[in-house]
């Protein structure tokens, strides 16, 4: 239950329905998840410990904020790794590959759930790219880079179509392209409403 506990606040948090300046309270979540406030506590606390709280003595835990710094370090990092991400999968992409593409990028247009979906394309081109390592790396930055996105308006749009265009025709340098601009352009739009 405190590893479920953890999860869904972290999911919460991730998801902008807890968004910054929010504060949560121990015994709310208790009492809203049905639990003792001991879980609440060690949930809270590995939260704090990950950056996504920050305790306030007497009052319980406010959601962080990313400070625009923090922000673009994120946006270059991200750049990095992604932009080699595309280049290796569109060396060898399978076509069935480009297929689920697509049909997950079509299924985060018609989706409310846009945050989740967009993860699973960026996670499905870092595990084309057949480094396992770097598709690790690429998953563990991802929650940083989701609950940045919670902010975007135009969560995804048509984006990525370039990117799928260029996997579909194994082109390195247009999918790496492709991906370069599609993450400056969100990053415009995050810091904008920053």
């Amino acid at each position: 239950m405190k590893r479920d506990l953890y999860e869904r606040l972290k999911r919460s948090i991730i998801s902008g329905e807890l968004v910054p300046g929010v504060i949560i309270n121990e015994q709310e979540i208790a009492t809203r998840f049905g639990v003792s406030r001991t879980p609440v506590r060690e949930a809270l606390l590995i939260l704090a410990h990950e950056g996504l709280v920050k305790a306030l003595p007497r009052t319980g835990y406010i959601v962080t904020e990313f400070p625009v710094r923090e922000v673009v370090d994120i946006f270059y990092v991200r750049e990095l790794l992604e932009v080699e991400a595309a280049g290796m999968a569109a060396g060898r992409v399978k076509d069935e590959e480009v297929e689920a593409l697509k049909q997950i990028h079509y299924g985060i247009l018609g989706s409310e759930d846009r945050l989740s979906g967009n993860r699973e394309f960026h996670m499905a081109v870092a595990d084309a790219s057949g480094n396992a390592r770097l598709a690790k790396m690429i998953g563990d930055f991802l929650d940083d880079v989701e609950r940045i996105l919670a902010r975007d308006p135009l969560i995804v749009s048509d984006e990525h179509n370039p990117l799928i265009d260029a996997l579909a025709n194994h082109d390195r340098d247009g999918a790496r392209e492709a991906m370069r601009s599609h993450i400056r352009q969100v990053q415009e739009r995050v810091l904008g409403r920053a």
